[in-house]
């Protein structure tokens, strides 16, 4: 229904203006650096990778809906890996999911993938991106991987004194 509205919205020439910026995104070199096809280039293989991930990251946000933390966390990371363009600016989010899923006192192993992505987000001002896009797919697998050995309890029922 949203999508009937979107184009209703728009109308035609709405739509035909909205396509040419797509295709302009997905045909400008800079607008997919920090994506899947500066490695695979754009078309089937990054397009087909990037909705594997995107698919993932909703599972995971199903299958862990009982913590709010893992599915924000779920969400950004898999909005990320799904989309065919991105900027620098654009990782910021990571580190407020990182704060969320800190809170919920994750393993050592776990924290120290998320300081490792601190180094990513360096390497991104390196305009490097094969760092980053690799600790994005470690996450999703680390956020799919449940509860950690132990029950999971939502991040919203823990009480932590002083806070």
């Amino acid at each position: 229904m949203l999508a009937v509205a979107f184009a209703l919205t728009l109308g035609r020439s709405g739509l035909s203006l909205w396509w040419q910026a797509l295709v302009y995104g997905q045909s400008d070199p800079g607008q997919s650096l920090y994506t899947l096809a500066y490695l695979f280039g754009s078309g089937p293989v990054a397009y087909a990778l990037e909705a594997l991930q995107g698919a993932a990251a909703l599972v995971i946000a199903w299958r862990r809906r009982a913590d709010l933390s893992v599915v924000f966390a779920a969400g950004i990371v898999g909005s990320l890996a799904f989309a065919f363009h991105l900027h620098q600016y654009d990782y910021i989010g990571l580190i407020l999911v990182a704060w969320l899923v800190l809170r919920s006192a994750p393993p050592l192993w776990h924290r120290l993938w998320l300081l490792a992505g601190a180094g990513t987000l360096m390497a991104l001002e390196l305009g490097q991106p094969i760092p980053q896009l690799t600790w994005d797919l470690g996450w999703l697998v680390i956020l799919g991987a449940g509860s950690y050995g132990r029950p999971t309890v939502p991040s919203e029922a823990r009480v932590q004194p002083g806070l």
